[in-house]
């Protein structure tokens, strides 16, 4: 049986939010070893139990009071053997607990922090939940990439306000919050200013880097300098309706 893409990775995971859980289930789809912290007296109702089985499937699971005093220690611990932390704790909880990214990376050096925030108020999860938690599983696979190439971990920050805020069709779009806008430039010459990337990478920012193409824009270099051929080679290819034709 052929390795999962992602079963090289151990994700510990914390935090009540649902999106983060949505993102380390997907994860764990992947082939992740997804490590899930809960907590010591957790009692689940019906309705939370049939939640529970379809966010928290592909994971293992541990319970741990976060407040102990020596639950902090043992968190860490953890933490130093594991690739990826996704963490969904409130902001007093990470306060309270000393959570924060530089506590990881004194862990482990080149440790991946995702801070991942759902949306408050929903009973059960929600579209916003799996927007979000999507977002974050790629932002997460993207910083992987980056630590595969460079040796250095990132920390990641999404929540589902600004996620939904960066829909093309958003009510929100036109806020100047953050960097939900970026102004690109087009090859007309006009200004066109687009949503920005729902996630935030500590040490390689991410930004709208090209435009949309134009027909045919880049045959040049997919053709010729990727694959090699020849001016004329194109040219014909072109004639013979093959390929299409860049109109500048």
């Amino acid at each position: 049986m052929r390795r999962l893409p992602l079963a090289a990775v151990r994700v510990l995971e914390l935090g009540a939010a649902r999106a983060g859980a949505y993102c380390a289930r997907l994860l764990g789809d992947a082939g992740a070893e997804v490590i899930r912290v809960e907590p010591v007296a957790r009692r689940d109702g019906p309705d939370e139990r049939h939640l529970s089985l379809h966010l928290n499937r592909n994971k293992l699971g541990c319970a741990l009071d976060l407040f102990h005093p020596h639950s902090r220690d043992l968190l860490l611990r953890v933490a130093a053997r594991s690739s990826v932390v996704i963490e969904g704790l409130s902001g007093s909880e990470k306060e309270r607990l000393a959570l924060t990214y530089e506590a990881f990376q004194a862990a482990r050096r080149d440790i991946i922090v995702a801070s991942v925030g759902g949306p408050e108020g929903e009973p059960t999860i929600s579209v916003a939940d799996v927007t979000t938690g999507t977002a974050a599983a790629a932002a997460v696979c993207a910083a992987l990439l980056h630590h595969r190439r460079a040796g250095s971990g990132l920390s990641i920050d999404i929540s589902a306000r600004e996620t939904a805020r960066t829909r093309p069709p958003s009510p929100d779009l036109h806020s100047k919050d953050r960097f939900l806008l970026e102004p690109v430039s087009l090859p007309d010459g006009r200004i066109e200013e687009m949503a920005g990337l729902p996630w935030r990478f500590s040490e390689t920012p991410a930004h709208v880097r090209l435009p949309a193409p134009r027909p045919g824009e880049h045959n040049r270099y997919v053709f010729g300098d990727l694959l090699g051929l020849s001016s004329e080679e194109m040219a014909e290819l072109e004639r013979e309706g093959v390929i299409g034709r860049h109109e500048a």
